[in-house]
């Protein structure tokens, strides 16, 4: 569990990057650490976890997949961060 805690912390650090430089409109290196998160996703065996944090790595795939225009993007990559990090501080 100590690789899935390490991966999903950094993913969790990651998406609040992204969140933060796109809230920035730092555009170049947003798209820097949202690379870093598709790395990060990639490392997580989603086969033996709990189906709560296999939900919240699907949703956060699919605001990294987001265009940079959609307006929510950075909003909803803070809050799965946030979750994320949630996650890991308590159940991992």
């Amino acid at each position: 569990m100590n690789e899935v805690k390490l991966a999903v912390g950094s993913l969790a650090l990651d998406l609040k990057r992204t969140g933060l430089y796109l809230h920035q409109n730092a555009l170049s290196t947003a798209s820097g650490f949202e690379e870093e998160a598709h790395k990060r996703i990639k490392e997580i065996s989603l086969e033996n976890v709990d189906p709560y944090l296999v939900q919240l790595v699907k949703g956060a795939e699919s605001v990294l997949q987001m265009p940079v225009t959609e307006d929510r993007k950075a909003e909803d990559a803070i809050m799965y961060a946030r979750l994320l990090q949630n996650y890991t501080q308590k159940y991992l």
